[in-house]
């Protein structure tokens, strides 16, 4: 059977006539020239295509006993690619978490960002959501206004109302929107919804003071006196 063979410092090997120079950052080894596959190729991929043909689509090499230095064909085997990406980079995280992190925060993560700010990003979410909206089945939900049961999907903010009517009803009655305002007619105080442009604090001060005279007596005519 055909073996690998290496030069003493380990950093050349050598396979079916070709040569391999180990590269340092990778540990794994590079043809220096183009092979019979027409491109330069590392070379347990050029062991295992000797012996088996071509690498299937969506498929790596692996070295079985994770040393990128023994390139035997009985050392090498088929993985499919995520589970081989996953394998390796939960190893790199076992013995570099602080190098893994530090390319994470640098290059990963903007990349994502980036990616998905993208218009193929944006796609890819557009056609993803629509889908999944597509499969989602409405669930039945109790308004908490009005008692009603509705049925909506389950997706958005907290299903609380059947509808804008009765969260607008609910926001008022809970009086997170009360304002402490100060009749413009009879002086008294009173509180209002502050969206609400209201200057008086009953429809007999709003009439007077859609009227006109705001004086003394008018108040006093109409039994409005000041701070009763």
């Amino acid at each position: 059977m055909m073996r690998v063979t290496y030069s003493e410092d380990f950093k050349t090997a050598y396979f079916n006539g070709y040569k391999f120079r180990r590269d340092l950052k990778t540990g794994y080894y590079l043809s220096s020239n183009k092979t019979d596959a027409g491109k330069r190729e590392r070379l347990h991929v050029c062991v295992w295509r000797f012996f088996n043909g071509n690498v299937p689509e969506g498929y790596h090499v692996h070295h079985a006993d994770g040393n990128k230095m023994h390139n035997d064909i009985e050392n090498l085997s088929l993985m499919q690619e995520g589970k081989h990406l996953s394998l390796h980079g939960n190893r790199r995280w076992e013995r570099e978490p602080e190098k893994m992190l530090e390319n994470l925060i640098k290059n990963a993560i903007p990349a994502s960002k980036a990616w998905h700010a993208s218009e193929e990003g944006r796609k890819w979410h557009s056609e993803h959501a629509s889908q999944i909206m597509q499969n989602m089945e409405k669930k039945e939900y109790v308004c908490k206004n009005c008692g009603k049961k509705f049925y909506t999907l389950p997706v958005g903010r907290e299903k609380k109302y059947c509808s804008n009517a009765c969260r607008s009803a609910a926001r008022r009655k809970s009086g997170v929107d009360a304002e402490r305002r100060i009749c413009a007619v009879c002086g008294k105080e009173f509180y209002v919804d502050k969206y609400i442009r209201t200057k008086t604090c009953s429809r007999q001060c709003g009439n007077i003071l859609r009227r006109g005279p705001r004086n003394k007596n008018v108040r006093e005519t109409a039994g409005l006196q000041h701070g009763s």
